[in-house]
C-alpha cells in the first residue's frame, strides 16, 4: 500500500507490471506491459481480483517472473524496497498463427493532443476498424492478442520510443467489425521537442502491423 494510495489515471498513475530475469538472474525484459488498475485504491484499499497483461519472453527457457509496480515518471516500487511476488516459470515454444493472414486498421477518428507536456501519461480516444482476415483477440493464454501500441519519432527522425506502452482492446474484434471509441494510453517523451507519435497496432508475439503493410496514423505533437 502507498502513503498516499495509487491513481488508475493521473499525471503520474500507479501500473501493475514485471520484470523477466533468466536462469543466471540477468533481467532479460525490465519494461513489461502495463496493466491498468481497476480504480484508484486509497491506503488500506485492495484491488480484488483483475486481469494483468503478460506477455512470456520470445525465447524458451526458465525464468524467474517478477511482478512489481510503478508510480509513472516517478519511482519503480522495488527502487523503495517494496517487492511483490515472484514465480519460477518455463518458457516453451508456441505453435505460431498461420503465416496467410492479412492485417489491416483503419483509425476512424482520434482525439490525439498536438501540444503535451514532457514524462506524461495521457488517455486519448480512438477507434479503429479491422480490416484485417482474422479477430483481433482482446487478451487470454493459448494465443497471440492484439494490442494498441505506438512509436515516438524525433524531429531527425530518429525512433526514441519504440515500445510503447500497450492499450488493451474493448473486446475481440471480428474481421470488419469497430472498436468503438475507447481510451488509449500514451506517455509522452521524457525532453521537450518537436515529434511524430505513431499509432499502431501489434500482434504479440508475431508482428507489427507497419511490419505487414499496414499503414501508422502518425502525428506531429510538441512536447514542452
Amino acid at each position: 500500500e502507498g502513503r498516499l494510495g495509487w491513481q488508475k489515471a493521473s499525471t503520474h498513475p500507479t501500473h501493475l507490471t514485471y520484470h523477466w530475469v533468466n536462469s543466471v538472474s540477468q533481467v532479460v525484459i525490465f519494461e513489461g506491459i502495463r496493466t491498468q488498475l481497476p480504480f484508484d485504491l486509497p491506503k488500506g484499499v485492495s484491488t480484488g481480483d483483475f486481469q494483468a497483461h503478460l506477455q512470456a519472453p520470445p525465447w524458451t527457457g526458465s525464468y524467474t517472473l517478477k511482478w512489481t509496480l510503478v508510480r509513472e515518471g516517478i519511482t519503480w516500487f522495488e527502487n523503495q524496497r517494496i517487492w511483490m511476488s515472484e514465480k519460477r516459470v518455463e518458457v516453451k515454444a508456441a505453435s505460431p498463427p498461420p503465416g496467410s493472414l492479412t492485417y489491416g486498421a483503419v483509425f476512424l477518428s482520434h482525439a490525439t493532443p498536438t501540444v503535451v507536456s514532457r514524462n506524461t501519461v495521457y488517455y486519448v480516444n480512438l477507434n479503429l476498424r479491422n480490416t484485417s482476415s482474422f479477430t483481433w483477440e482482446r487478451t487470454g493464454p493459448g494465443f497471440y492478442p492484439v494490442h494498441l501500441a505506438y512509436h515516438w519519432v524525433n524531429s531527425g527522425g530518429q525512433t526514441v520510443v519504440f515500445e510503447g506502452l500497450r492499450t488493451l482492446l474493448p473486446g475481440n474484434i471480428p474481421p470488419g467489425g469497430t472498436t468503438g471509441t475507447f481510451a488509449a494510453i500514451v506517455h509522452t517523451p521524457g525532453n521537450p521537442g518537436t515529434y511524430v507519435l505513431q499509432w499502431t497496432l501489434v500482434h504479440e508475439g508475431v508482428t507489427w502491423f507497419e511490419s505487414r503493410g499496414n499503414p501508422k496514423l502518425e502525428i506531429w505533437v510538441t512536447v514542452q
